[in-house]
């Protein structure tokens, strides 16, 4: 029988102590390589899925090109309403990047001027800190 033998006459096995060390190690690895091998997350637009919570005002290409933001004193900006939903009449400006409190969500239709086609687009209502509460396109917001 193979092992060592105790004071009582019983034998212990000497296997185990040579398994558990691969074991460990192996199991290290997987841990280590499962952190590694993720992938920071891409930001997602509130036109694309519905947001809450906290998010970031971002003026990107889909916010720029429906002239929701722009350059303004060489930093970007993204423009929002405080009435409400809006696409034009904005009364509020704030530099892109700043960290907002999603309060609610409605979705609005918008007709494109140019080809005349309407689509429906999420608008949030955020807390903006030291501004207030102001109304932004989905296409200008990320989390």
């Amino acid at each position: 029988m193979p092992g060592k033998m105790t004071a009582s006459g019983s034998y212990l096995a000497a296997q185990p102590k040579k398994f558990i060390w691969p074991a460990v190690v192996l199991t290290l690895m997987l841990i280590i390589s499962a952190c590694i091998g993720r992938q920071p997350q891409e930001p997602v637009l509130g036109s694309e899925q519905t947001l809450s919570g906290p998010a970031t005002l971002f003026c990107g290409q889909a916010c720029s090109e429906r002239a929701q933001c722009g350059l303004s004193d060489q930093q970007e900006t993204v423009l929002l309403s405080s009435t409400g939903p809006a696409t034009a009449g904005f009364n509020i400006a704030v530099p892109s990047g700043t960290d907002v409190l999603i309060i609610q969500q409605l979705v609005e239709p918008v007709i494109q001027v140019s080809n005349q086609e309407s689509q429906r687009v999420p608008f949030y209502q955020v807390d903006i800190p030291d501004v207030g509460a102001g109304w932004v396109a989905g296409w200008c917001i990320v989390q």
